[in-house]
């Protein structure tokens, strides 16, 4: 019984551990990946702000272009100013004037030669045809690339429509930049505990290794004037082993948790079955007493079969008076034994709650000892209020034992019965002797009912009206 408890609250425990661990695994992840997010918004922000600096710059490059009579004939002023922007920011390979799709001016020039006259509207790169046309349908900066450059690297084109005033149609202002400075510039050539990679709208990886892709990563957005980056982020070590020393430390204190839970069950468990035992032994010993002195009372009653009946009752009421003293001897052990067990068990325990019991039974068998010696006359007369019929019920027990087999009891007690002042043990011996009288009575069998009723008695009446027993 012990190994099958045992094994019962080991297997619950595993399965509550399990479900613990899964659980906390879970939590690890949500945390983690919060984590990275948190770490990866500051170099999305830097991306950004590095990009909106550049919007700025072509901006300035715009207003400049409109204050000029013919920036495509004074060379000599946009390349001072081109020179002064590339010394105060990294990343500018240059500034370009395009009218009517063909690229008309280009500072520096030195290395962009080649620039000057590409027809864009009928360029071979599709997608620099295509950022051309939203450029000139729209009055917001677009974004081309990461492309690869015609001065050779990868870069970005900046480019906006803008109008000279008081010359038709439109122009307009392009910024061409190397891509590594920007993304320098935003961390993101040396991310420090994470691993990044930059997708475009479309999916189109930007920057980073595409293995970042099939990790899981969390994404933060990377906001342009006319689209919209995603930077995606994984821990560097891998979601993995981001987690595994913390789940590695909980998972060894559920185990230790759990090993200890079972170790007490089985402690628990082994006490409850040496207290079973032992109670076990015990009511052995008394069922072994009492049909010792069944047996005792047999002879006796034979005996007293072959005296006078007065002698046979008498020699009755010392036999219980034995049995009881007897009796609540090995109930005192028996007490004083599950007093002291309790002590040791939690109340609220398996084991706690049957000795409660084995205690509230015992002092029942107490309550039926004072009956017997109530039966034998060894107690002191105490008269009080009694109910008849609850007398009469509490004597079920005992009855029985006192008549043949052959004899059947019929109780009819009467509801709204009045109570009686009187000893409770001498009503309890009246009612005895009576059966005994009357199984004497019916010596091969018969109907034995035991009566009760509300019988008003006037002054010199007597037996003729109503006293008596039936």
């Amino acid at each position: 019984m012990v190994g099958r408890i045992t094994i019962l609250a080991a297997l619950l425990t595993t399965a509550a551990g399990a479900g613990v661990i899964k659980f906390y695994r879970h939590t690890l992840d949500i945390e983690i990946r919060n984590r990275v997010a948190a770490q990866a918004v500051p170099y999305g922000q830097a991306l950004g702000a590095a990009l909106a600096h550049r919007v700025a710059i072509l901006q300035g490059f715009e207003a400049f272009l409109k204050i000029q009579p013919d920036a495509q004939r004074d060379l000599e002023a946009l390349q001072r100013y081109t020179a002064d922007l590339q010394q105060t920011t990294r990343g500018i390979r240059a500034l370009q004037l395009i009218r009517d799709g063909r690229i008309v001016a280009v500072a520096p020039l030195a290395g962009n030669e080649a620039a000057i006259g590409i027809d864009l509207r009928n360029h071979p790169n599709p997608l620099t045809r295509q950022k051309l046309a939203e450029t000139e349908a729209s009055d917001s900066v677009t974004v081309g690339g990461p492309t690869h450059l015609a001065q050779g690297g990868e870069g970005l084109v900046l480019r906006r429509r803008f109008v000279r005033p008081g010359v038709p149609g439109h122009e307009i202002a392009a910024l061409v930049l190397d891509f590594a400075p920007l993304l320098d510039e935003a961390g993101l050539l040396d991310p420090v505990g994470v691993h990044v990679a930059l997708r475009g709208s479309a999916g189109r990886l930007l920057y980073g290794p595409p293995e970042v892709e099939t990790e899981s990563p969390v994404s933060v957005d990377v906001r342009l004037p006319d689209d919209m980056w995603r930077l995606q982020a994984v821990p560097a070590e891998g979601w993995a082993a981001a987690i595994r020393e913390r789940l590695l430390l909980f998972a060894l204190a559920v185990v230790t948790i759990g090993v200890l839970l079972v170790a007490v069950v089985h402690l628990v468990a082994s006490r409850q079955a040496r207290l079973v035992g032992a109670v076990a032994e015990r009511t052995r010993s008394l069922r072994d007493a009492v049909e010792e002195l069944r047996d005792l009372a047999a002879q006796r009653e034979q005996m007293e079969v072959q005296l006078r009946q007065s002698q046979r009752l008498e020699s009755l009421g010392s036999l219980a008076g034995g049995i009881a003293h007897d009796f609540n001897n090995l109930l005192t052990v028996i007490l004083g034994s599950v007093s002291l067990a309790r002590e040791e068990i939690p109340p609220t325990s398996e084991a706690g709650v049957d000795l409660l019991t084995a205690e509230r039974a015992a002092h029942r068998a107490r309550e039926l000892t004072k009956k017997l010696l109530t039966f034998a006359r060894r107690q002191s007369v105490e008269a009080q209020v009694v109910d008849l019929n609850d007398l009469v019920v509490e004597l079920q027990t005992i009855i029985p034992r006192l008549i043949s087999e052959l004899v059947r009891i019929v109780e009819e007690l009467a509801p709204g019965l009045w109570t009686v002042f009187a000893d409770p043990g001498q009503l309890e011996q009246v009612v005895t002797n009576l059966v005994v009288n009357a199984r004497d009575a019916m010596p091969d069998g018969g109907t034995l009912t035991i009566r009760t009723r509300n019988v008003e008695l006037r002054a010199g009446a007597g037996a003729g009206a109503g006293a008596g027993a039936t």
